[in-house]
């Protein structure tokens, strides 16, 4: 898939986080962007995806618990989600690929980690969505 018409949702409470993962996404040519403070207020979107990139430990709604929700729903339980979290034990790790993560980066990350990762995961995308989803560029959904 062309970055340029990937829709890809970033999760994060840390603003700071969400915005240098939505430059890094800018930069690789993404122009769809959503952002949201936790896994429920992304909720609305995750059907409207094509990649989800999630912290783990947020109130709310966890990133654990929405990738378990994402892998629940038969439209998306194919869905390429990336886990960006500074959880680094195994046994988490572990957790997170038997519940079916796609790819999982160790904050702090570089710019390139992030790009590589993105990249491959999006040229893995077979099929390109309608524009017209109401998938916009938001901040803190």
């Amino acid at each position: 898939m062309d970055p340029k018409k990937a829709r890809v949702v970033v999760v994060d409470d840390m603003s700071a986080i969400r915005d240098l993962v939505s430059a890094c996404l800018r930069d690789m040519g993404v122009r769809q962007i959503a952002e949201a403070v936790d896994g429920n207020k992304a909720l609305p979107y995750v059907g409207k995806a094509d990649l989800i990139i999630c912290d783990w430990d947020m109130p709310v709604m966890t990133g654990l618990d929405l990738l378990k929700e994402v892998r629940s729903r038969p439209s998306t339980k194919h869905l390429p989600f990336i886990m960006l979290t500074a959880i680094s034990d195994k046994t988490q790790v572990a957790t997170a690929i038997k519940e079916g993560v796609t790819d999982y980066i160790t904050k702090p990350f570089q710019p390139k980690q992030l790009y590589d990762r993105v990249s491959k995961n999006i040229a893995n995308i077979q099929k390109s969505k309608p524009e017209d989803l109401g998938f916009e560029d938001l901040t803190e959904m």
